[in-house]
């Protein structure tokens, strides 16, 4: 500041806004919440809506693949029986066939699911 480097500074941080968010937010105990619930609000108020925003999108798309994550598994387990077994490379591309029609359709649904929470952010 002396040498008229920088001209003023203040705090990044208000530390009520970060006990609020520490709260709601930052707890340890949070991570085997498998709601993904992000308080938009709050992150709106505090950081902004493109930070808001970005961190609703994080949590929709974690529990959209959530929802995959069975189906993913077991096309695992069953590509890893048929290779135990031997089974023809037939069998195999007809799993990662039925897999991928099954992700391009989930995509889809993810896709629409998203469109209508968005109405959610925008009030």
């Amino acid at each position: 500041e002396q040498l008229g480097f920088i001209v003023d500074t203040y705090p990044v941080h208000t530390k009520s806004g970060l006990k609020v968010l520490r709260r709601m937010w930052g707890q340890f105990s949070l991570i085997l919440d498998f709601t993904f619930l992000q308080p938009v609000h709050v992150l709106d108020h505090y950081f902004g809506a493109r930070v808001a925003y970005f961190f609703a999108w994080t949590g929709f798309y974690c529990k959209a693949l959530l929802a995959l994550l069975p189906l993913a598994l077991l096309c695992v387990a069953f590509l890893l029986v048929s290779v135990y077994f031997e089974w023809g490379r037939g069998t195999v591309a007809l799993a990662e066939a039925v897999f991928g029609f099954v992700v391009v359709i989930w995509a889809a649904a993810a896709a629409r699911m998203w469109q209508r929470g968005q109405g959610y952010l925008i009030e």
